[in-house]
């Protein structure tokens, strides 16, 4: 009986055994007067056994909703790992001792507690971390860097990371450099762009390599190769067609020709779109031409063979959300086209970007049926894409509000993900909510941030963009459309270094798009680390004691009956 008491007793205390336990320090800010002030705050999470949740408590409330922003660094740092987090359970706490702005600043230092739990691997306590976390692990920026910094070290924080591009503050024509400020205290302030950065801080331990290269996947060079082709020599035979090109088709087909040669595909194929909506507007305005309804049947015909195609990779998912955006685009300017025409006005350059986004549309849809991993997207992983999707933007927008920022009422590309998502178009509504996510990303990029600066910061997003695509292709998967905007920022780079940024986080957001879809489980992700391996083990061999216990029981007194039987017969 002893002995049952004791194994019931450690059955009871297995599941305590199995729960992980951290903490880590998080840099935030405080509302004070007309600005913020620095303020420290502990961060402790609990991981056990569970259904793949995560419940987030704040002492006292923050100003706001950190429960979007640590659900998604929970999701980034499970899929870092490529590891199966739908048997955990995660329990986040956060203290501080006033209230604290929260959000998205707390999501680089929660990405990298939860990456420590599960691996098992401890992580530096008297260390403080402040960024955003973006998909595929990149650490992005914030406000109130100095702030922060400042009251890390009157805590007695020894070693402060930051964003890279934040060492340098400048307020009104002063700029601070918070390396050099910090270590006058004896305290290291350290720039990183990405988990696997701050890790290596935080650990000493090098979680991946850091230079990875793309090997582009051939088939989809050679598509893009004709895509490019197609557009391109389109270009030619507008041109032939008119007897002085304007400026702006001249040099555009100028820097198709350079991109091709560069093999920049992509590059070429998108300069010569925006060529032949100039040449074929001069065209149309020339012939007045008004073919609309050969129009309009040509794009209610590319509807319904969408409507046919089947979605099984990631390559499919993302050719069907750039077609499929395209004859949107395509279906609106058609309708403006419409308008115009009806009011007498000049309809000439509308018309033209209808005909070439259909011929846009059409060119992407030769991408269907690239080979690669298979995912489930089912209506409910689709629809929970989108809605997460659009719940990073909108708390990306309240936070970038907190701290500057005109021109954000305008919010477009996220009302037409809202769109797509009450019409059950969830495909799309991804895909214009990953935009409106990159698009505000962008403009917290800018924050504090020098004009000789910017190309800096696009290079260390491209070369993040670069290294994500890369462990993309290591699990079967090459992202079509972030490789695309990949290459397209790094032409865009020279002359146009803001609309570089933008695509270079269209890139980040759109390499990363399998951490929402379920995969075929592996083995290999429930024997990960080897506590895993011990406690499996273990509950295995308490389970066949427990048997050998019962059958023990069972046995005894049966030969006690038997002995006590034969006692009986021989006194006879």
């Amino acid at each position: 009986m002893k002995r049952l008491v004791f194994i019931l007793i450690l059955l009871l205390v297995l599941p305590s055994v199995m729960a992980r336990e951290g903490h880590t320090k998080l840099l935030a800010v405080k509302e004070e007067g007309d600005g913020f002030e620095g303020s420290v705050a502990d961060l402790y999470l609990e991981v056990v056994p569970g259904e793949g949740r995560v419940f987030i408590e704040t002492i006292p409330l923050t100003k706001l909703d950190t429960q979007i922003s640590t659900r998604f660094a929970a999701e980034v740092a499970c899929n870092y790992l490529d590891k199966d987090c739908s048997r955990y359970d995660f329990f986040y706490t956060i203290r501080a001792d006033s209230n604290i702005i929260g959000g998205p600043s707390a999501g680089a230092a929660t990405a990298l507690l939860t990456i420590s739990l599960l691996e098992d691997i401890p992580i530096d306590e008297n260390a403080a971390v402040t960024g955003t976390i973006n998909a595929g692990g990149m650490i992005g920026p914030v406000g109130g860097v100095k702030a922060k910094v400042e009251e890390g070290i009157e805590e007695g924080i020894k070693t402060i990371l930051v964003p890279k591009g934040k060492r340098f503050v400048t307020k009104d024509n002063l700029t601070t450099d918070l390396k050099d400020l910090a270590a006058r205290k004896g305290v290291n302030v350290v720039e990183v762009s990405s988990i696997t950065d701050a890790f290596y801080e935080l650990s000493g331990v090098q979680l991946k390599e850091m230079d990875k290269n793309i090997t582009i996947d051939p088939d989809y060079a050679d598509t893009m190769k004709e895509l490019a082709e197609m557009l391109c020599r389109r270009s030619e035979d507008l041109r032939e067609n008119i007897s002085e090109a304007s400026d702006e088709a001249i040099n555009l087909t100028k820097r198709a020709e350079e991109a091709f040669s560069k093999k920049d595909y992509y590059s070429a194929a998108s300069y010569c779109f925006g060529a032949n909506v100039r040449l074929n507007s001069q065209i149309i305005k020339r012939e007045e031409q008004d073919n609309f309804e050969e129009v309009k049947k040509e794009i209610d015909k590319m509807y319904f063979e969408m409507e046919e195609v089947k979605v099984s990779t990631i390559s499919d998912l993302e050719t069907y959300m750039i077609v499929r955006e395209r004859l949107d685009g395509a279906k609106d300017s058609y309708n403006r086209t419409i308008t115009l025409y009806e009011e007498g006005e000049n309809y000439s350059s509308q018309f033209a970007y209808t005909i070439e986004r259909i011929y846009s549309a059409e060119s992407w849809s030769r991408f269907f049926g690239m080979e690669g991993k298979s995912f489930n997207f089912d209506l409910e992983s689709m629809e929970k894409s989108c809605r997460s999707k659009i719940s990073e933007a909108e708390e990306r927008y309240q936070f970038a509000k907190l701290y500057f920022i005109r021109g954000l009422e305008k919010k477009e590309e996220l009302e037409a993900a809202k769109e797509e998502a009450e019409k059950g178009n969830y495909e799309l509504c991804l895909f214009k909510a990953s935009k409106a996510k990159a698009e505000v990303d962008s403009i917290i990029s800018l924050i504090g941030v020098k004009e000789d600066d910017l190309k800096g910061i696009v290079d260390t997003k491209l070369e993040i963009v670069k290294r994500n695509i890369a462990e993309q292709q290591e699990k079967g998967i090459f992202p079509i459309v972030g490789y695309s905007y990949y290459e397209y920022a790094n032409n865009l780079k020279e002359k146009d270094t803001y609309s570089a940024l933008v695509y270079s986080e269209y890139a980040l957001e759109l390499s990363n798009l399998d951490m929402y879809f379920k995969k075929d489980k592996e083995w290999r992700s429930y024997f990960r680390g080897s506590k895993e391996i011990s406690l499996f083990l273990g509950g295995l061999l308490v389970g066949l004691f427990i048997m050998w216990v019962v059958r023990e029981r069972k046995v005894k007194p049966n030969v006690k009956r038997k002995k006590s039987s034969k006692r009986k017969k021989s006194k006879k």
